[in-house]
């Protein structure tokens, strides 16, 4: 395998974890609450998923009040460190 394939490789691994996960977080809790930001329940009943959890949900919060932009700098950032990680991991071999 090329090691511009491992690049790309590495770059969407990256793209899919940073996406897969925060949905995975929010979508093993409920309870939502608008005035308080907090989730009632988390099904494994774990603090940091819940604090996650949380945080997102005021993030996706935030962003719904401000047209999208944190989510759109949000989306540019992931976009940037998925570019640089794969270039960091897969170096082009030298001849």
């Amino acid at each position: 395998m090329s090691y511009k394939w491992k690049r790309r490789g590495v770059f969407l691994a990256f793209l899919f974890l940073s996406f897969a996960v925060p949905i995975w977080i929010m979508s093993r809790c409920s309870g939502w609450n608008e005035g308080s930001m907090q989730v009632a329940t988390c099904s494994p009943d774990w603090v940091w998923l819940a604090e996650m959890a949380n945080s997102l949900y005021a993030f996706v919060l935030v962003a719904s009040f401000m047209g999208g932009i944190p989510i759109l700098i949000y989306l540019v950032i992931v976009l940037i460190l998925a570019w640089i990680l794969a270039r960091v991991i897969i170096r082009k071999p030298t001849r």
